[in-house]
Formats: structure tokens, sequence, C-alpha cells
């Protein structure tokens, strides 16, 4: 099936309008990262402070993290994504969404303006173990409580942004330590943070990259990941946060999704994901 026929059948029509697919079809995703700074004036900076600063009072649980902003994204031979970053934090995200573009071009040598911040995340379509009861597993759902962008909204767990702080690994070459930023590692923090899974490693099959034309404006990497575990065994482990209110495991066939996610608002990336998944499955 095509994609718009997906969505249709979905019932997420509407939602394609408001996304942008980028690319599809990559294998594998490596993180490079420049040391460059934004182009950014010190009055822009100060209202990035003081929008800050007004958000915390409201939001006191939300972190000023460091994040991995996008300089350019190139497809490389043999299914290769990959993106160049510079280091950024949350505060320059929030602060400069009225910069960010409503569609990108990633030919375009102006691909990105650098007086906005571009964060790299993810977000995943999580399959629970097969079971007799429910023979292609299930897919988890969220409702999400008082977060920056979706509150109250269903989306797909697990998912956030890359931090280049803590998500890498280092392999030794000729008696020197070499750092290996890894989306990889971003999805088993992630994984850990909001269900209490802990994997030492996994594999995910990439679904496309997709940018939000409205909302946060940002590129979200979609991926599938199969867990180890079944609804029951997850039910098990998953702690609950301030960030989800209920976690839904729900059949995955495609009218099961429709029937659950029938009247109910989506974040953007999370219409895409179910959007690229079941066009490709």
């Amino acid at each position: 099936m095509s994609i718009e026929e997906t969505a249709k059948i979905l019932g997420l029509e509407s939602y394609l309008s408001l996304g942008q697919l980028l690319l599809k079809d990559f294998d594998r995703v490596e993180l490079l990262r420049k040391r460059l700074k934004m182009d950014i004036s010190d009055k822009k900076q100060r209202s990035i402070k003081i929008a800050w600063a007004n958000h915390i009072k409201e939001n006191p649980n939300d972190f000023n993290d460091s994040l991995g902003s996008v300089i350019s994204i190139y497809e490389y031979p043999y299914k290769v994504l990959k993106i160049v970053f510079r280091k950024g934090d949350f505060s320059q995200f929030f602060g400069t969404v009225e910069k960010r573009k409503d569609m990108l071009d990633i030919n375009s040598p102006d691909f990105l303006d650098f007086g906005a911040c571009l964060p790299i995340s993810f977000g995943a379509i999580a399959l629970t173990k097969p079971t007799f009861e429910n023979p292609k597993g299930c897919i988890v759902f969220a409702k999400r409580g008082k977060t920056t962008f979706d509150e109250n909204k269903i989306t797909l767990i697990p998912g956030g942004y890359f931090n280049p702080d803590t998500d890498y690994f280092f392999t030794q070459r000729s008696n020197r330590l070499i750092k290996n930023y890894s989306l990889i590692v971003t999805v088993l923090r992630e994984l850990f943070e909001e269900t209490g899974v802990f994997l030492s490693w996994i594999k995910p099959e990439f679904l496309g990259i997709v940018y939000s034309k409205q909302e946060s404006k940002q590129p979200l990497i979609a991926l599938l990941i199969n867990l180890p575990c079944t609804v029951e065994e997850l039910k098990n482990e998953i702690v609950m946060d301030e960030e989800n209110q209920e976690i839904v495991f729900v059949p995955n066939d495609v009218n099961s999704v429709k029937d659950f996610i029938k009247g109910k608002t989506l974040a953007i990336h999370d219409a895409w994901k179910l959007i690229l998944f079941f066009e490709r499955y």
C-alpha cells in the first residue's frame, strides 16, 4: 500500500499535511559531532533565557538537558543515514521554535538556519513478544502527562532526544579510545526510563525520518523495536512516571489500532510512525 492509502485505512489522512517525510529505506544511522556554535545574537540569547525561565515556573520538573542539534543529513551508500550535529541544549530548542522552517530540503545548502535548534530525536513502534492471544504481539501506547509539547495526547513509547553527554560508547583503536555517538544507546536509555525494561543491546528497524511542520517543528527518526517480553511480563516491569498517565497495549493489527486511536488526539510524529509501520508491514 502507499502512504496515502495506509493513512486513510487508519483514519489518519488529516495528519499527512502536518508532516514531511524526509527519507526512508535506510538501515543504519551514524552520528558525527562538529564543534560549531549557533549563529545567534546576544539579544536572542537573552530572550531564550527569559522564555526558559518562564517555562520552568510552570514546568519545574523540566531539565535543560543537552541535545544534538542537526547541522546536516546525508544519505550514504549501503543504506546509511549520516547526521552531523552540534551540541545544544533544550532551552535553545524551546526558544527558537519561531526560527524553524515549515518545510525542510535536506539537499539544500541552506538546509538549516543556524539561528535555530533542530534536535535529533527518535520515536519507536515497540512490539511485545507474540503470544497465543496476540500472535503478532501488541503495540505499546501511552497517554501523556504534563510534558512540554504533548500533554494529554496519545503517543507511542519509547521515544526521546539524543543526548551527546550520555549517549555514546568507546572503542579502542591503536591504543587510543574513540568516542562513538550512538542512537542505539539513546533507544536503550529511553526504553529503560519509560518502561523499566533494561536491555544491553537492541537492533531496531528504521521506518524513516519525518519532520513535523507544526507544533515543535523537529525531525524524528521513526523505528521499530521488538521487545523480548510479553504484555504480562512488560506489565511487571513498567514503572510509571510523571510523563505517562496510562500505558495501553493494543494488538498489532490495523483494525485494532484504528479502533483504539479513533477520536483521540495524536502527536504528529506518532501518527506518521503508525502510517510508516503499517505501510511497510
